[in-house]
């Protein structure tokens, strides 16, 4: 799921970005095919937790490499995410700015949700529940 603001940008007719690789990026991960999650700095998940931010998940759109973006976002249930906040990986720069922009799913959250409470798990297979690759467990 993603909010009305993201919806329109992805169907635009001149998207800022390659919009087909982007659905695909997505398409993959609605479809139940393989996705991959992880927590930790290491690695290039589909699927990460940011540090330091309170449930703000990132889902990496990595394709083609020069025009890489992420959907920021939170589970709500097993399987379903929200996203509220979509970026190109450019413009969201060096790490403190990163953490800035992708604060702002959690500042916006209930006004954006009506209040949805994210799902709160230390366990990625409480996030996920169709086939994935979780990175921190091997």
């Amino acid at each position: 799921m993603v909010t009305d603001a993201i919806a329109s940008m992805l169907s635009a007719p001149s998207p800022p970005f390659p919009r087909t690789t982007a659905a695909m990026s997505f398409d993959t991960f609605k479809a139940g095919y393989l996705v991959s999650v992880g927590r930790s700095e290491d690695g290039a998940p589909d699927f990460k937790l940011l540090e330091d931010l309170d449930e703000v998940w990132t889902f990496a759109v990595r394709k083609p490499k020069d025009f890489q973006a992420r959907l920021l976002g939170r589970f709500v249930h097993k399987d379903v995410f929200v996203g509220t906040r979509f970026y190109l990986r450019s413009d969201l720069g060096a790490k403190s700015n990163y953490h800035r922009m992708a604060s702002e799913v959690a500042e916006h959250w209930d006004g954006e949700t009506g209040g949805i409470r994210p799902l709160r798990s230390d366990s990625n297979s409480d996030y996920l529940g169709h086939v994935m690759r979780d990175l921190d467990n091997g």
